[in-house]
């Protein structure tokens, strides 16, 4: 027991000092111990997460985060002993005077733009300066401008660093430091560079500011301990990295409008324009480009986002809806019209409207003309006479239809359509004066988006979608959250109120207002459009073509708008839309020649004589029947002849060839031509574009080497190659009283 009782007060002894010793440590001695902690515990600091990408509609990269390498020079050593920094200075100063000439050669050939002389008294001021952190490459040895935000010094990406490591110097890592900068790329350039948006340092607008907190993600927070003499990282709260947009964007349509546009744009030497492809399927939007003239006159480039903010009057392209209107409203049929007395119609005094297009005589218009020959007077008489009791009808049928609808797009740049009302306490309505003009869209002011957006739900036949951006969010190349396109109307007017406008517009382009940018190769339908504005005392002309392509099963809706001064008119855009639709079309061969064509018309497309292998190699790859009476060359050696059409299928006949006349090339394409006449000696001589129409020798004529041979071209093909080229539509006798019915009334391809 007396050892037992010893042992237990020793015990109780030894728990008491443990307790008395923590209660000193926790209280008396606790600032010298957090003191201690310090000395062994490091800061807390945020670890940043890796911002999403931005993806175009088949997977490939708009925007991302690229790493970038900032490069300073070190030309005095940091070492601390005598011993070390005489060594280690040594070496820096022996690598950079012994190899001074071959360190300025290799960065200009990996930077072309640094001046070799600047940057070798750069380098020299810097190293008798002895400077530490000298910037690598500054602003003031290179030829170029650096981007904002790189004044200080160029960044270089790390490909360009594998290639400076090699140099002299610039291989010691204690001498020649490259702190890691993050930056966001766009590997396209500037394609839709509006709508992606930027990001620097911030997101700043478009689809990097609309979805911040979506591509940012989430900061983690961490800090450094020392343990057993070493630094580790502990990780408070892991980093959520942001997540990847998907959008609709089709980089290979983008380019093809955004070059189209620039293209017609100087062309016509407009201050401004813009462009907007949608899906009419669904309402995704393939491409949208917005440009206006530089400061300095040359050139385009992005500025405002005129296609979702451009608020301007539409002009004649609002005319569809004003018909689709009062058709639906079942106030006018088709086959209603009104005759038109002169090109001036006058409502009141002082308010008159006019027409662009002269009319000799009084003449009666129905709607179908008036909508093909986009009359003024027409359209404004007609929507008066049965609106004027009631203008706020014909109003909310615009937005019924779906014109003036608020869109609720999600980039900040969007404005909503404004269309006058009697409603509108802001502004006073003149009714005699503003239904007239809203009819042929003036008093509103629509952007681009929704016009197109109306037209889209005409080629859906009236399932209007809203449009969409974004199909969805993406983690690690899985679909995490899903956004399906949503519908806006589902039913914009009567489906015989649809198929009426789809007539109309498909006689805007055969024999209407814009006929002479049909194309031979896309059928499509759409609507011209001019509106006059002064701006600073100078008329303008916003001109404007919409539409949709092909015709028969639409695929595509495309708006092309523009502002110049006058003289402009509509149908200008009208040759950029049919550009934009052939390039687009012929980007998918398979799925250009499974378009089905409506019964009547041909399938074969136009033939040029010439060469008959290579036109057979083509026939083949298009999957189309034909006949051809040489079979295969050796190493494809051409074969001059002529295609025949049979009744079903072309037959391409060989022509007998010799050396020693002059061979018949009428008919043939250019390059054919000319590689057949020179081959025998002549020198070619060409006037015009097109197929060859006229050669200033006659065939039979004996050659005689270097005599020169004058080819006349034309655009004009011959009548017996054509294809078969549609019908005009016709106004219907009476209102077809379904959408089939509808089509069968009109005209066929």
């Amino acid at each position: 027991m007396p050892r037992f009782s010893l042992i237990s007060i020793l015990f109780i002894l030894a728990c008491a000092a443990v307790v008395v010793k923590a209660f000193c440590v926790m209280t008396i001695e606790r600032k010298e111990w957090n003191e201690k902690r310090k000395a062994h515990t490091y800061r807390e600091y945020s670890i940043s997460p890796l911002r999403g990408d931005i993806l175009a509609s088949d997977g490939r990269i708009l925007a991302t985060m690229m790493p970038q390498y900032d490069v300073t020079i070190d030309f005095c050593t940091y070492e601390r002993t005598r011993k070390t920094i005489l060594d280690d200075q040594h070496r820096r100063d022996t690598a950079y005077l012994n190899h001074k000439d071959e360190i300025v050669a290799g960065v200009h050939q990996i930077f072309p733009d640094i001046d070799t002389v600047k940057y070798n008294k750069y380098l020299d001021s810097c190293f008798y300066a002895r400077g530490r952190g000298c910037p690598a490459f500054p602003q003031q040895v290179s030829t170029i401008s650096y981007p904002r935000g790189q004044k200080r010094n160029r960044l270089v990406t790390y490909m360009q660093l594998c290639e400076l490591r090699k140099l002299p110097l610039f291989k010691y890592r204690s001498s020649v430091g490259a702190h890691e900068v993050k930056v966001r790329n766009m590997p396209h350039g500037r394609l839709a560079g509006l709508t992606i948006g930027l990001f620097k340092d911030s997101a700043r607008y478009g689809i990097e500011k609309t979805y911040d907190s979506i591509l940012a993600g989430k900061p983690g927070r961490c800090h450094n301990e020392k343990v057993r003499n070493r630094i580790m990282s502990v990780v408070d709260q892991p980093v959520e990295n942001g997540l990847d947009v998907m959008t609709t964007l089709d980089i290979d349509m983008q380019d093809i409008c955004h070059q189209t546009l620039v293209d017609e744009m100087m062309r016509l030497n407009a201050d401004s324009g813009n462009c907007i492809l949608m899906d009419v399927t669904n309402g995704d939007v393939k491409a949208i480009v917005s440009l206006r003239k530089r400061k300095n006159g040359q050139g385009y480039e992005e500025g405002v986002n005129y296609s979702l903010c451009g608020m301007q009057m539409p002009g004649s392209v609002f005319k569809p809806c004003s018909f689709m209107v009062a058709m639906d409203d079942g106030r006018i049929k088709m086959t209603d019209g009104v005759t038109i007395q002169s090109t001036v119609h006058t409502f009141s005094p002082g308010n008159s409207i006019k027409d662009d297009h002269a009319i000799k005589g009084a003449k009666w218009q129905n709607v179908l003309q008036i909508i093909e020959g986009s009359l003024n007077t027409g359209t404004s008489i007609m929507i008066w006479n049965h609106y004027k009791d009631d203008p706020q009808a014909f109003i909310d049928g615009v937005e019924r239809v779906g014109m003036s609808a608020d869109l609720k797009l999600p980039l900040r740049a969007y404005h909503k359509p404004y269309v006058a009302s009697p409603k509108d306490k802001r502004r006073h309505w003149a009714n005699v004066w503003d239904l007239p003009r809203l009819s042929i869209g003036y008093s509103s002011q629509i952007p681009p988006i929704n016009i197109v957006n109306f037209y889209a739900g005409i080629a859906n036949n009236g399932k209007l979608f809203y449009p969409r951006f974004i199909k969805g969010y993406m983690k690690n190349g899985q679909m995490v959250q899903e956004f399906p396109p949503q519908v806006l109307r589902k039913q914009m007017a009567k489906p015989e109120v649809i198929a009426y406008m789809q007539d109309a517009l498909r006689a805007v382009v055969q024999t209407g207002t814009a006929h002479g940018a049909a194309s031979k190769y896309v059928p499509f339908s759409g609507k011209t459009g001019t509106a006059n504005m002064r701006i600073q005392g100078i008329r303008y002309n916003n001109v404007t073509f919409v539409g949709y392509f092909p015709s028969y099963q639409p695929r595509y809706a495309l708006i092309v708008n523009m502002q110049k001064p006058s003289p402009a008119y509509g149908n200008m855009c009208a040759h950029a839309f049919r550009i934009i639709a052939e390039r687009i079309m012929a980007r998918n061969q398979g799925q250009h020649n499974k378009l089905e064509m409506p019964e009547g018309s041909s399938q074969v497309p136009y033939l040029q004589a010439g060469n008959i292998m290579a036109t057979s190699r083509s026939l083949q790859s298009l999957g189309i029947p034909f006949i051809c009476e040489v079979q295969k060359t050796a190493n494809n050696v051409p074969v001059w002849g002529r295609p025949q059409m049979d009744a079903t299928q072309p037959h391409l006949m060989k022509t007998e060839a010799t050396d020693s006349v002059v061979p018949d090339v009428t008919g043939y394409g250019l390059r054919d031509a000319v590689y057949r006449l020179e081959s025998l000696g002549l020198r070619v001589q060409v006037k015009g574009q097109g197929t060859v129409v006229l050669q200033s020798l006659a065939a039979g004529t004996t050659i005689k080497k270097g005599t020169r041979i004058t080819l006349t071209l034309s655009n004009e093909r011959k009548k017996k190659n054509k294809p078969v080229a549609p019908a005009a539509p016709k106004a219907p006798a009476a209102a077809p009283s379904t959408p089939s019915a509808a089509k069968s009334a009109g005209s066929a391809v």
